[in-house]
């Protein structure tokens, strides 16, 4: 028989013995707890089971919402989608009514915008026809009067100079006497009796020239002055001036001087008289009013 000294020796002796463990265990523990492995089991796979079925039917009732879920979202999707389409085919329709409005306004402003250029050019047109016609008319106006003050003024600044030989010789020389104003008939008979000293083309110029003095100096020599008057003289004075003393000088074979006679003279004709030596007469403004 086997001895017990230690626990473990105990331990042994049951695990050898399994039936012994056993009979221990009933004298040991209550009725209650070796039957509690027992009824755990069958509590636990009953509530296992009962869970189980719980978690079927929960699963059921989910898998019902899930499918109730999807089938109202896919009726919430389709009406949706057929709000989307037809707000979409409302929207295309305003899109199509607005473009139509626009294209319409567009074609009625373009319209608009034609007649009011077509408006404006023939008026502006108009305006500026009449008013470059009333221009011209005008600037004729204005350039006849000046062309005719010009002229009178011209036509008093000879009849000054007609008035006064006497006080052209004697800006020349003192010692210069006049003995003749020269007429048309008197030029006419110095070219008849020189025929060719003066060119065709000139005869007309030379025998309308404004003043042709014969005059005689200190010492009783003939000598001849070719004047040119004009109220402003210019160099086409200065110029006719020196030409009719030369015509004078080959028609006498006599000395001749170029005069000009006038109110103003301008910059050009003032660089000639001083470069020819031509001599200048100024008339005095009350020389040259009307009378």
């Amino acid at each position: 028989m086997a001895t017990i000294n230690t626990i473990h020796d105990l331990f042994q002796l049951l695990r050898d013995n399994p039936e012994w463990a056993d009979e221990l265990r009933r004298l040991i523990l209550t009725t209650e707890l070796i039957d509690l492995p027992r009824k755990f089991d069958e509590f636990v796979n009953g509530t296992f089971e009962e869970f189980v079925e719980e978690t079927r039917a929960h699963k059921t009732a989910f898998d019902d919402f899930v499918e109730e879920s999807r089938t109202r979202q896919d009726a919430a999707d389709r009406r949706f989608n057929d709000f989307v389409e037809e707000s979409r085919t409302r929207q295309d329709a305003a899109d199509r009514t607005f473009n139509q409005f626009v294209e319409e306004t567009r074609a009625r402003q373009d319209a608009a915008d034609r007649r009011f250029n077509d408006f404006v050019n023939v008026t502006f047109n108009g305006f500026v026809a009449e008013t470059r016609a009333h221009n011209d008319a005008t600037d004729a106006t204005i350039k006849t009067i000046l062309d005719d003050i010009g002229e009178l003024k011209g036509s008093n600044a000879i009849n000054a100079a007609l008035r006064s030989p006497d006080l052209i010789v004697f800006a020349l020389s003192e010692y210069l006497l006049i003995e003749k104003v020269l007429t048309a008939q008197d030029i006419g008979a110095m070219l008849r009796a020189r025929p060719g000293i003066v060119p065709q083309e000139a005869r007309m110029s030379f025998v309308e020239a404004d003043l042709l003095i014969h005059v005689k100096d200190g010492e009783g020599e003939d000598r001849y002055i070719a004047a040119e008057v004009s109220y402003t003289v210019g160099s086409n004075d200065v110029d006719r001036a020196i030409r009719n003393a030369e015509f004078l000088r080959r028609l006498t074979d006599k000395e001749s001087h170029a005069v000009v006679v006038g109110n103003d003279i301008n910059g050009m004709a003032s660089m000639i008289i001083e470069r020819e030596g031509v001599t200048w007469y100024q008339l005095r403004r009350r020389d040259t009013r009307p009378r």
